[in-house]
């Protein structure tokens, strides 16, 4: 069952009527006019600062606001600051600004992917899984059916008086290669191609 923010059955389970932050103005003003309670939801990009902000400023000091993301894997990295090409100056990312504007808030996720790369964690941004839901929990409730997977080359021939067209693109993509690595680069792709 689905219920639609502030249809009965949300607010009997919510006991409080949800807002939805339409613009980054809108966003600002529900957030730090807030003194306890309610329930905000918003994107992420709203968090971004301003044209003349170089950071995003804090709308609540509260201990008792929760943050939920979902979709943890996309958008909720980038704490370090990378420098902009063009511009002479650094920025951080959207998850960078969310928790400058709510520094004390307690911050859950849920993905179904999560990443673990030197620059991208969602369990060192989120801490340890509070549960996991695996394939198969979901193949055994019925949730999903069983997926099967069986691999299949698709065998591609060219003509033999295209051969040297693709050794020609194949010499210009492999140009700062060495050359016994263009070679076995180019031999690799004739034997794919029969």
């Amino acid at each position: 069952m689905v219920t639609v923010p502030g249809s009965p059955l949300c607010l009997i389970v919510l006991r409080e009527q949800p807002v939805q932050a339409l613009t980054h103005q809108d966003l600002r003003a529900k957030l730090g006019d807030s003194s306890s309670g309610g329930i905000v939801f918003a994107t992420i990009q709203k968090f971004m600062p301003g044209e003349d902000e170089d950071t995003f400023p804090v709308l609540s000091e509260r201990s008792n606001i929760v943050v939920i993301a979902e979709e943890a894997h996309r958008t909720q990295h980038g704490f370090e600051a990378k420098f902009k090409g063009d511009q002479k100056d650094y920025q951080v990312d959207y998850a960078q600004h969310l928790r400058d504007a709510l520094p004390n808030a307690t911050f859950v996720a849920f993905t179904g992917t999560p990443v673990s790369s030197e620059d991208r964690d969602t369990r060192a941004v989120f801490g340890d899984y509070i549960h996991a839901y695996d394939m198969q929990q979901a193949r055994d409730d019925g949730a999903t059916v069983a997926i099967y997977y069986e691999s299949r080359l698709a065998k591609l021939r060219l003509k033999a008086e295209m051969l040297p067209d693709v050794d020609d693109e194949v010499d210009e993509l492999a140009e700062d290669e060495e050359d016994s690595d263009a070679s076995k680069l180019k031999s690799r792709c004739r034997r794919g191609m029969r």
